[in-house]
């Protein structure tokens, strides 16, 4: 075996802890291998050194990475378990908590009710929230089967519509209203529409508001 793979080989076993009758047998099963692929014809140029470290160093790689992508979890996990990483997580909630259009932002009844007041009657004011999300989503769903898409296409759209929908027109009232100050039914349909008409013009309007 040439040197510089002798080296190879050496770095090897260190990598791998074998101890000299470890090492002996991984040489003596690789040299068995590789003589039978010199017989068989399979190997037409005898080069044990690279048949032997090769395989091995192959390995190496694959665990070094797998190495490498667990420390870099470990260190993860740990930065968000710290006070700053819990810090950081809490400041990005509260930021996507107040963008509506965000990407992450999640549109639900709260969304709604802690900026309208549908009702003064607690129970009915989120009830009617849970109605408004599900009529403007049955809207957009209207609107995206008119686009003769797959099953699956129309039901991305009308989620994207909805959502981007919904988010333009809670920005708009935030805009709007002043603090702590909850908008009407009346002023969350008008910016509904507002928001039909900028986000999808071909839409109809929902509840029929000229903006």
């Amino acid at each position: 075996m040439p040197q510089s793979y002798a080296e190879r080989s050496i770095q090897i076993a260190r990598y791998f802890s074998w101890d000299v009758g470890e090492f002996e047998s991984h040489l003596k099963d690789q040299k068995r291998r590789n003589d039978e692929n010199v017989s068989s014809g399979k190997c037409k140029i005898p080069n044990f050194g690279k048949f032997f470290v090769t395989p091995f160093e192959e390995q190496m790689q694959v665990l070094e990475k797998k190495r490498i992508a667990e420390e870099a979890t470990e260190r993860l996990l740990a930065y968000r378990a710290s006070p700053e990483g819990k810090r950081e997580k809490a400041e990005k909630e509260k930021a996507i908590a107040a963008d509506p259009l965000h990407p992450l932002y999640e549109m639900n009844q709260e969304s709604l009710t802690s900026r309208i007041q549908f009702s003064e009657i607690p129970l009915q004011n989120y009830h009617e929230a849970d109605s408004a999300l599900g009529k403007v989503h049955r809207h957009c769903s209207q609107f995206a089967k008119t686009k003769h898409v797959g099953v699956q296409n129309q039901v991305d759209e009308s989620s994207r519509l909805t959502q981007k929908i919904l988010g333009t027109a809670l920005v708009l009232l935030d805009n709007q209203s002043e603090e702590n100050v909850l908008a009407t039914k009346a002023q969350f349909e008008e910016v509904v529409d507002e928001a039909i008409n900028e986000v999808q013009p071909e839409m109809k309007l929902m509840f029929g508001i000229k903006t």
